[in-house]
């Protein structure tokens, strides 16, 4: 399924595929151009956080995930540091998609790649996992608070 959609993406490059509360209105061509920038900053297969909100620069960041076949564990932007922290020390991913406001929170780290306002981190103690072939995806059950569950 996923694939059919990246490919009806090229098929309609012309057509809008985002458009934010503020009206800025992004096609699928912009978001193969973005995914294609993105693509040079993040290796295949590549484990990353992605702290999301509904913008504009969450969804660029998902396109491009997937587009790449870099593998995003999705999380709430909101989420508290020290849970994520948590659950950075237990899956160690190499970096982390988040809103360059909360980007601060990673000084130890160096944003490697910014666009509607969001940034691009990579950890810099983190070494690549090794993860199933076909893991494209890690979405979070409603348990996450308490236990580190997983869907995949």
């Amino acid at each position: 399924m996923t694939m059919n959609f990246l490919e009806k993406s090229n098929k309609l490059s012309k057509n809008i595929a985002v458009i934010n509360d503020d009206g800025l209105e992004i096609s699928y061509s912009q978001l193969d151009e973005f995914s294609t920038q993105l693509k040079t900053k993040l290796p295949a297969r590549s484990v990353i956080f992605s702290l999301n909100k509904n913008t504009i620069g969450s969804i660029v960041g998902y396109y491009s995930f997937i587009k790449n076949k870099v593998i995003p564990f999705m999380l709430e932007a909101k989420m508290d540091k020290s849970l994520i922290d948590n659950l950075i020390s237990f899956y160690n991913p190499q970096y982390i998609w988040l809103p360059t406001e909360i980007s601060s929170n990673y000084s130890k780290s160096s944003i490697i790649y910014s666009i509607f306002d969001y940034s691009l981190i990579k950890l810099e103690n983190n070494e690549k996992p090794k993860v199933h072939n076909d893991l494209a995806l890690l979405l979070s059950t409603s348990g996450l608070r308490e236990s580190l569950n997983l869907l995949y």
